[in-house]
């Protein structure tokens, strides 16, 4: 993350992907390097970025920790939007725990494995894939259309 070469890769790139994997790790990796602002500089500069499962969640200001269900800290480039990825996958519990413990005015997008969240160049946000996506707001369930009107990027 701290490779030039490799910043100047990522800075003239025009897709970028982050693999699906630990985001704990990758958060640890990124976090107040070159390689992270060169991923934001491509991104505001009109690259697509995509991450994939966990991955996906270190891109948000308030990031969900997968082995309990609470909030961190997160790399901050989508805002006011948290992700819990394969969210079929947890049981209704720690669902609920998640859901009640988001800051207030967060938005909690719950997506299943072979669904997606995309955001277009005029940062809408649309569903993609499978059917599933489950969007909440201050412990209720909210449509996307709400999100996308009363949300920032």
């Amino acid at each position: 993350a701290r490779v030039e070469a490799n910043v100047e890769q990522v800075r003239a790139a025009r897709f970028l992907y982050l693999a699906s994997g630990s985001a704990m790790h990758l958060l640890s990796v990124l976090k107040q390097t070159p390689l992270w602002d060169a991923i934001v500089a491509a991104s505001e500069g009109g690259a697509v970025l995509a991450a994939a499962g966990p991955s996906a969640t270190v891109l948000c200001d308030a990031m969900v920790d997968p082995r309990g269900g609470g909030f961190g800290v997160g790399l901050g480039l989508v805002h006011q939007l948290s992700l819990i990825p394969r969210y079929e996958r947890w049981s209704n519990e720690k669902s609920r725990r998640t859901i009640q413990m988001a800051p207030k005015g967060l938005v909690l997008a719950g997506i299943p494995a072979a669904s997606a969240l995309v955001r277009s160049a005029q940062g809408v946000w649309a569903p993609a894939g499978e059917p599933g996506l489950r969007l909440f707001r201050d412990g209720q369930p909210v449509e996307l259309a709400a999100r996308n009107a009363t949300s920032p990027a």
